[in-house]
C-alpha cells in the first residue's frame, strides 16, 4: 500500500486546502511573494539575454530565458493528471486572483497595462512565419497577457498551462514580443 500524503495542493507555499494523496510530496518552486514578484520584474527588465535557449525546471514549473526573452515562473500550481474538471477551475480561479493582484501592483508602480493577446501569433506560428523571440515562446502556453513597454522591453504577466495535464503558472515574461497585428 502506497504511503499516503497530506500536501498543498496548489499554491506553494501559501495558503490553499490540502488533501491526502497517495504519492510522495512534490517539491515545489519556490514561491515569490508580492513585494519579490516586483522586485523581479525590475531585475528582469534589466538582466541580460542570453546568447542560447536556458531552461532551468523549479519543481513542476520552469524558467526559460533565450536570446531576446526572460521567462520566470511566479506561481506554479500542481498537475491535473488525477484532478477533476471543477478542482481545475478552483486552481485556475485562484492564480487568476494571484495575477489580478500582481498586475495592480506593477499598474500603481508603472501605470496601466495594455492588453496583448496572442491569437494573432499563434496564426502566425501556424503559418510558419516567424515571430519576436518573447512572442514565439508565449505563444506555446498563454492566451493573452497584460503588457507594459519598460527600458525598451515589453513586461507581461499572464497565466498559462502546456497542456491540460500539467500545471497552471502564473507567469512574468520579459522581452522582445513586437506588434499584435
Amino acid at each position: 500500500m502506497k504511503q499516503q500524503v497530506a500536501e498543498p495542493c496548489w499554491l506553494p507555499g501559501g495558503k490553499g486546502s490540502t488533501k491526502t494523496r497517495s504519492r510522495p510530496s512534490r517539491l515545489y518552486h519556490p514561491p515569490v511573494d508580492l513585494d519579490g514578484s516586483l522586485t523581479l520584474a525590475e531585475e528582469l527588465v534589466q538582466r541580460v539575454y542570453p546568447p542560447q535557449r536556458i531552461t532551468r525546471y523549479v519543481g513542476p514549473g520552469m524558467d526559460v530565458s533565450g536570446p531576446g526573452y526572460h521567462i520566470v515562473s511566479v506561481a506554479v500550481s500542481d498537475d491535473f493528471w488525477e484532478e477533476s474538471a471543477e478542482r481545475w477551475e478552483e486552481v485556475w480561479d485562484h492564480f487568476e486572483t494571484k495575477r489580478a493582484g500582481l498586475v495592480a501592483a506593477l499598474t500603481a508602480i508603472w501605470g496601466l497595462p495594455h492588453p496583448r493577446p496572442f491569437h494573432n501569433d499563434l496564426d502566425r506560428a501556424i503559418r510558419g512565419e516567424p515571430l519576436p523571440p518573447l512572442a514565439e515562446v508565449l505563444v506555446e502556453f498563454v492566451v493573452d497577457a497584460d503588457t507594459w513597454y519598460r527600458h525598451g522591453r515589453s513586461v507581461c504577466v499572464s497565466l498559462g498551462q502546456w497542456d491540460k495535464e500539467l500545471p497552471i503558472q502564473l507567469v512574468l515574461a520579459v522581452g522582445e514580443l513586437g506588434a499584435s497585428e
